[in-house]
C-alpha cells in the first residue's frame, strides 16, 4: 500500500530526527504538536513512544523495516524474531563499544 502525501511527510520527519538530520520547521513543529517529537536538553531532538509507533505504523504500511537497534534488542528478549539491522543502528547515540573502540556493523 503507498502512503498519502501527509503520510510521507511525517514519516519522513520521524526518520529524519531518527538520524539526526535538519527538519524543516513546519514539519516539525507539526510532529512536536502531535507528541510524535520531543526536544530534548539543547535541542536535541528525539522521537517519543507515539512516536516510534507512528513510525512502525507507517514503516510497515510502505512496506519497510527500520529500527531503533534498542527496539531491535527489546524484541529479541521479549522472544519475537527480530530481523538484522544492516548499516548500523539510525540515530545511534552510543557508537562506542568496550574501550572506546567504534562499533561497526556490517
Amino acid at each position: 500500500m503507498s502512503l498519502s502525501k501527509r503520510q510521507s511527510k511525517r514519516l519522513a520527519t520521524l526518520l529524519a530526527v531518527m538520524s539526526g538530520e535538519d527538519v524543516p520547521e513546519p514539519h516539525l513543529s507539526m510532529a512536536i504538536q502531535d507528541g510524535l517529537i520531543a526536544r530534548l536538553y539543547q535541542g536535541n531532538l528525539s522521537l517519543t513512544e507515539l512516536g516510534l509507533d507512528e513510525k512502525n505504523r507507517l514503516c510497515t504500511l510502505a512496506g519497510l523495516n527500520i529500527k531503533y537497534l534498542s527496539e531491535v534488542n527489546k524484541n529479541a528478549k521479549s522472544g519475537e524474531v527480530a530481523s538484522p539491522v544492516r548499516g548500523g543502528d539510525l540515530g545511534a547515540k552510543d557508537t562506542e563499544g568496550k574501550k572506546g573502540r567504534p562499533i561497526t556493523v556490517p
